[in-house]
């Protein structure tokens, strides 16, 4: 852990960063190039334009104490300080983790990130200049020229089944027709349960992926047209333009980009000019803004277990269960009041009156049990220190929190549409309410976080619902709110 004092000695605008464990590429924003090793037979760090090789592909993972390590994928080493001396070249490549190889990220507002050594953290890893080539340093200064400042492209990786989502149109990537001929375009079409629409990700030695339908068993590539257009079109055999890698926008989107194009340069879109059922998915330059036609999700594919009828009313794509009909006859709840003499606080009375309100709107059987170790869900309120000290959610900014745990059951979609939504089936929860003396809003708290753990994941989108993401003291559940999560209890405890 860091002092206090150690702090204070970071660059200004600056704070420790969460990566995420990962593979990245990391660019450096005054030079434009990217951290790279010079070659098969030298350890140096320096800064090289964009290239396809691994030379420049570096896991970053998070270690137990809290620093990172940044491995090459290249040579299976980690970057380094060979010393603190300031205008040399002192950057290098080591074969183990040692405290030299240890680095904190820092973060700040705009998204900037700068890395700092663990054995000198008022250093930072910097560009000497802007030319392609040269050796990476440290500086002891939050420079204007931006040198010492970074950017992360993350890679992400999905080695699944998947369907292919555009962002924008909610359509699907398919093979048209489908065809099983090689150049057949790929489109955008609405959902089905046609394996045309499912794609298999296979991860190749250099990190990038094929993309295979799984109808046609072809990959997806791209070739240039005679009118200068480049059209998503699937192919027999790999070769680079049926290579891909992903990468996420600024809206946490995915972006498709094809090997021999730098990072976010091109990117599969929709047809720009319209987003019809059948629009011809082309390779266009890339454009981070909130026209999402070439920005892209994921959705594993998962079984199939058809429509789910009801009008969503969740900012979730997920929604979940108990199985009271193959696994439980009842959801046992255990609930305990921490500051028993605080009479203020409506917590016993609040939460019986929850259970009374979800039992009777999803017809199920909530009984309240006394031994906390085998109840479904526990739910705890008192004092925010109260809750800290059973080994609760820390934090000021929240009056109720619930954690659950699931598992995924698959997949449907909604009335017969292109949304895609996961099914999960519940196995545990955990509830959280602050003591206070608002009786209203300790209602609505108690009723909101028990549908979280009945399987309302996200939040309504109205202020006076129970599940809106905001405490404003309406405890009576609504229409639209109680739809949209009382139509999987229907299906699945008939």
């Amino acid at each position: 852990m860091f002092a206090t004092n150690e702090y204070e000695s970071y660059p200004s605008g600056f704070s420790r960063a969460t990566i995420l464990n990962g593979i990245y590429y990391i660019k450096n924003i005054g030079t434009g190039k990217y951290i790279d090793i010079h070659g098969p037979s030298t350890d140096m760090i320096h800064q090289w334009t964009y290239h396809v090789d691994l030379q420049e592909n570096w896991e970053i993972t998070k270690l137990d104490d809290g620093y990172y390590t940044i491995r090459s994928l290249y040579k299976d080493k980690y970057i380094g300080v060979a010393n603190t001396s300031l205008g040399v070249d002192n950057i290098n490549l080591y074969s183990s983790v040692s405290n030299q190889t240890k680095w904190v990220i820092l973060k700040n507002s705009t998204g900037q990130y700068t890395f700092v050594p663990y054995n000198n953290i008022a250093y930072m890893l910097c560009a000497p200049n802007n030319l392609t080539g040269e050796e990476l340093q440290l500086t002891n200064n939050n420079l204007s020229n931006n040198y010492n400042k970074w950017i992360l492209i993350e890679q992400v990786q999905n080695s699944n089944t998947n369907l292919i989502q555009n962002i924008e149109t909610r359509r699907f990537a398919s093979p048209y027709g489908p065809y099983l001929d090689d150049g057949t375009r790929i489109h955008q079409w609405d959902f089905s349960t046609s394996s045309a629409r499912r794609w298999i990700f296979q991860k190749q030695f250099d990190y990038f992926f094929t993309i295979k339908d799984k109808y046609t068993q072809k990959y997806m590539g791209f070739a240039e047209d005679e009118d200068g257009s480049i059209y998503i079109e699937q192919f027999s055999s790999i070769s680079d333009c049926a290579k891909w890698k992903m990468y996420k926008s600024s809206s946490e989107n995915l972006v498709f980009t094809p090997k021999g194009y730098e990072p976010y340069s091109y990117a599969i879109s929709v047809n720009p000019s319209y987003d019809n059922v059948g629009s011809i998915l082309k390779l266009i330059p890339y454009t981070d803004d909130t026209n999402y036609k070439d920005e892209w999700q994921l959705i594993t594919d998962r079984t199939y277990l058809g429509s789910l009828s009801t009008t969503w009313h969740s900012d979730s794509r997920s929604v979940g269960y108990w199985d009271l009909d193959g696994t439980l006859e009842s959801i046992d709840i255990y609930s305990k009041k921490l500051n028993a003499g605080e009479l203020s606080f409506y917590f016993t009375a609040g939460t019986n009156e929850a259970i009374r309100q979800w039992e009777d709107l999803l017809n199920i059987n909530i009984d309240k049990v006394y031994n906390e170790d085998s109840a479904d869900i526990r739910i705890y309120g008192g004092t925010r220190e109260q809750i800290e000290d059973i080994g609760g959610f820390s934090g000021t900014t929240w009056a109720g929190l619930s954690k659950y745990w699931f598992s995924y059951q698959g997949i449907m979609n909604i009335n017969g549409g292109n949304e895609i939504v996961n099914i999960c089936r519940i196995s545990s929860s955990l509830i959280h309410i602050i003591s206070r003396t608002d009786t209203d809003s300790v209602r609505m708290c108690i009723a909101h976080e028990l549908g979280h753990s009945l399987g309302y994941f996200g939040h309504a989108p109205y202020s006076t619902d129970v599940m809106y993401a905001y405490l404003h003291g309406s405890y009576t559940l609504k229409t639209l709110e109680s739809n949209h999560i009382k139509a999987i209890y229907l299906l699945y405890n008939k």
